[in-house]
């Protein structure tokens, strides 16, 4: 009926609802990476809208001190953030380079006997980032509530 042709085997299925360890670290850094950006956006975003509810008066804009506060917390938390990850890999990278002379040598996957407290550090801006912000937006509504 198929003409003498058989049609491949697919293999084993796999469960689509089952992630192997590096599909869900690719899927988290992504899904951090958004958060953070929506983040960034929604504090932009707050500080637009305190300068347009402020009638773009600097006077005005001091009545909304707390709500600016925790939103540069928010966002100097952010760039922390960043820039944890960036010193700490370049300090790491640069180490394992002078240790081995060739970058082609380099050992991805190899730990150096001291711990590693990027991902600590990371993560606790990661959420304070949020709260900051949360905090933020609480401030502004109960700002507009008592207008």
């Amino acid at each position: 009926s198929d003409g003498g042709r058989r049609t491949p085997d697919p293999g084993p299925q796999k469960n689509k609802w089952v992630m192997t360890l590096k599909e869900f670290r690719e899927s988290y850094h992504k899904a951090t990476g958004k958060a953070s950006d929506l983040a960034r956006s929604t504090n932009y975003s707050l500080i637009a809208i305190v300068w347009v509810l402020s009638g773009q008066n600097i006077e005005k804009v001091s009545s909304y001190r707390c709500v600016l506060i925790w939103l540069l917390f928010s966002l100097f938390l952010d760039y922390l953030q960043y820039l944890i990850m960036a010193l700490f890999g370049l300090f790491k990278y640069r180490y394992e380079e002078r240790k081995v002379k060739e970058i082609s040598k380099i050992d991805e996957t190899q730990t150096n006997g001291y711990p590693n407290i990027t991902p600590y550090l990371t993560t606790v801006c990661f959420i304070l980032k949020f709260f900051f912000a949360f905090v933020a937006v609480c401030c502004l509504v109960c700002k507009l509530i008592k207008l």
